[in-house]
């Protein structure tokens, strides 16, 4: 999980406020700065010209830093494909290390990821013609919905990224690789480490600790960090709804009393629940709830036919 650091210097969500884009959202773009400048230049610049054009994210410096409210469009690639984004992301092309490139595309891919995993997009495969899915500025241009910019793919490849690499990377994540399919014993009614398929139908633990309890959005939620693949937690991806859950002892044994605070522990309300999208290079999978889909982590799940 990527830790975002926030700076919002952008006001509302100004494609909305003024009546150019509306919901859904459900496009990443992803862009380079193609000049080189520190983070705080580019946020400071940004901050009194956001009218000409603005986006959500800027990745440079080991940081994934948010200067605008997401789920909103964007004036960031100069087409009708402005008002189809979620989030946008700069990589900041300050770069003087193959190390620091490395370090710096990592977190690239991973906030692409989340934030794709945010909007609702289960299809990582970058650039297709769909109006759903992660693009490039330079797919954007290339296909009518942008401008004439070619960014990232210049930059990246002069640090040895190809094109075919970067839709590798986004669809898998850094070092992730096509999942592979394996037979099962047709005698098998459970299996514990298996990888979850969109389709299958899992088990959770009996009980999970609350380890944080925020309401997000006016909901209450919970949230357990081994359930959620590890701190830093997303709220608007690991956070779980308490209409969701029971509050159990630490047996998995429901109490009397429902009213939940941390240290407490919670459990899913069904024994099979089904997977509506996975990520095999997290082994994150997502169910869905009254508040939307929760990404959670396969580690502690048992698949279930």
């Amino acid at each position: 999980m990527v830790n975002v650091i926030k700076n919002i210097v952008v006001p509302g969500r100004p494609a909305v406020d003024n009546g150019l884009a509306v919901a859904p959202f459900k496009q990443v773009h992803l862009h380079s700065t193609g000049s080189v400048a520190p983070n705080k230049n580019f946020i400071s610049y940004l901050s009194r010209s956001w009218g000409n054009a603005y986006y959500t994210h800027i990745v440079g410096e080991g940081q994934a830093i948010q200067v605008a409210n997401v789920n909103g469009g964007g004036y960031d690639l100069g087409g009708d494909w402005n008002w189809e984004g979620y989030a946008s992301i700069e990589f900041n092309e300050n770069v003087h290390s193959q190390a620091e490139f490395n370090r710096d595309y990592k977190i690239y891919i991973e906030l692409a990821r989340q934030l794709a995993r945010e909007a609702g997009i289960t299809d990582f495969t970058l650039d297709t013609p769909n109006n759903v899915g992660i693009k490039t500025h330079n797919y954007a241009s290339a296909t009518g919905h942008g401008s004439d910019h070619v960014d990232p793919l210049p930059f990246l490849a002069k640090w040895g990224v190809s094109y075919d690499k970067l839709k590798h990377d986004i669809k898998y994540g850094v070092g992730g690789s096509e999942p592979v399919s394996y037979s099962k014993p047709a005698q098998a009614t459970n299996k514990v480490d298996q990888v979850l398929n969109v389709g299958d139908y899992f088990k959770a633990k009996p009980a999970y600790r609350v380890d944080e309890l925020k309401k997000v959005n006016g909901i209450w939620q919970v949230v357990n960090y081994a359930f959620a693949g590890g701190k830093p937690i997303n709220w608007k991806l690991n956070g779980i709804g308490v209409e969701s859950v029971d509050k159990v002892d630490k047996n998995g044994k429901k109490t009397a009393n429902q009213t939940l605070a941390v240290g407490d522990y919670f459990r899913l309300h069904s024994d099979s629940i089904r997977v509506v999208a996975n990520d095999p290079a997290t082994n994150g999978v997502a169910f869905g709830t009254r508040y939307g889909n929760v990404w959670v982590s396969a580690d502690t799940l048992t698949e279930v036919k």
